[in-house]
């Protein structure tokens, strides 16, 4: 919106916010010092105080801090109450909440600046959307004072931003029908987000249905099962130590077998060379951190923030692995899983699984992008956790024959795409309809919606 206002409506006025305050000394206040509302200053029970957490979560009744009434008194100044309008001003800028007519009165603290509006010539509401408009939060923004803890620009400040001002009935129009629209907009807007929360659920379905056979059974007629007991409890009745993975608690389908990570691959741990020694870094061998994968969203990984040279490599216990090798963070944060396209090393933040030539890596890889929890119970540690070689290695795996693996990888890979890309439709429609109603709202105060 221009600042200009030129091609606003003839019957629209431009005033400065100061001149649509209400006629009270204190129309607008930003909170007291912090000296003069300290925590000892607080009570159990009193006249309430008003915190950002209000405005910025849209909530009139939270409240935790209370004052005694003779601390009341001398900050009064400070007081708000039914239809005042409550701004955060301080780290989390430009959060708007206008207190409703049932609100239990109280003052506001430092962090937030109180606005009472004459409404004989702005509404509460206009001026609310008219807050929440690209226009007025550029120039909140524009306005911050501070580095490290931003703030809102002074109240002298403040009181010199222009408001197109419409006359009261149209007003109304219009936020009527901006509510209007942001009614259907929000109710988009819900549908949308249980479609992205729903996302996570089904891939995590998937991957249930994938290792305990069900994705796969269409494929085998019979899909008969057998119990777990035998393989891991064994011929002779002796227990296994390890928990089973949730998933694989009782049966599999016949033709499958239950081994270790151990069995079916070779386990290499990763190590890190002196970083005293520059010689060590900044050569060509790719050399994987968990803060690599921390928020890598591929399957496949070829290279990380640092490399190692030869002689890196040499000063360190990491072993430089080949292509199709399993990543597996196993110290805090545990679980973070992704296969090597390239040959590459990793830190002492890894256990690694060299997968022997009967067994698809893909298939591994999805089985530990589901088995955080099974990992996590093996971990040891009191610093922190951490997950041994010898424990990552007796980590069971339900295992069909390769063929089975391959067709389980293919339908997870096509229907994981398809997930993908709706999230994708999710988020740019989430991003759209955020668009439209800042388009809305530009529309509304240029005279344009009514």
């Amino acid at each position: 919106m221009p600042s200009s206002f030129h091609n606003l409506p003839k019957n629209w006025q431009v005033k400065t916010l100061g001149e649509i305050l209400s006629n009270d000394k204190y129309a607008i206040k930003r909170g007291p010092f912090g000296s003069s509302l300290k925590k000892e200053f607080f009570v159990d029970s009193g006249v309430r105080v008003f915190e950002q957490y209000n405005p910025i979560n849209q909530d009139s009744n939270w409240k935790r801090y209370f004052i005694t009434q003779q601390k009341f008194k001398e900050l009064e100044s400070f007081k708000a109450g039914a239809g005042d309008l409550l701004i955060s001003c301080s780290g989390t800028l430009g959060k708007i909440l206008e207190l409703p007519k049932n609100v239990e009165v109280g003052i506001i603290n430092q962090a937030l600046l109180k606005i009472r509006l004459d409404n004989k010539q702005i509404l509460n509401s206009y001026f609310v959307h008219l807050f929440n408009s690209p226009y007025m939060q550029n120039i909140i923004l524009e306005n911050t004072i501070g580095s490290a803890i931003q703030n809102i620009a002074s109240v002298k400040v403040l009181k010199q931003i222009k408001i197109p001002l419409p006359p009261l009935k149209t007003q109304k129009a219009i936020v009527e029908k901006l509510e209007n629209s942001f009614a259907h907009i929000d109710e988009a807007v819900h549908h949308l987000k249980a479609v992205q929360t729903n996302i996570p659920r089904l891939k995590s379905s998937l991957l249930h249905c994938a290792f305990s056979g069900k994705l796969t059974e269409s494929q085998n007629s019979s899909h008969k099962v057998q119990t777990l007991k035998k393989r891991v409890v064994g011929e002779e009745g002796e227990t296994s130590a390890l928990p089973l993975h949730p998933l694989i608690k009782e049966e599999i389908p016949q033709g499958w077998e239950v081994k270790t990570l151990g069995e079916i691959g070779k386990v290499v741990s990763g190590g890190t060379p002196s970083t005293s020694n520059k010689d060590n870094f900044d050569g060509e061998i790719a050399w994987i951190t968990p803060a690599d994968l921390s928020s890598y969203k591929e399957k496949y990984i070829s290279k990380g923030k640092r490399n190692l040279s030869e002689q890196g490599l040499k000063n360190s216990s990491a072993r430089l692995l080949p292509p199709n090798s399993i990543l597996f963070s196993s110290r805090a944060p545990i679980g973070y899983v992704a296969i090597a396209s390239n040959a590459l090393c990793t830190n002492q933040g890894f256990k690694n699984l060299i997968p022997n030539g009967n067994v698809s890596s893909e298939y591994i890889y999805y089985f530990l992008l589901h088995s955080k929890r099974l990992a996590e119970s093996v971990a040891s540690g009191t610093t922190f956790k951490e997950i041994s070689a010898a424990s990552f290695s007796k980590l069971p795996i339900p295992l069909p024959p390769l063929s089975t693996q391959k067709l389980i990888v293919q339908i997870l890979e096509s229907k994981f795409t398809h997930l993908d890309n709706l999230a994708q439709f999710v988020n740019a429609s989430l991003e759209n309809l955020q668009k439209l109603k800042s388009s809305l709202l530009n529309q509304a105060f240029k005279g344009e919606l009514v």
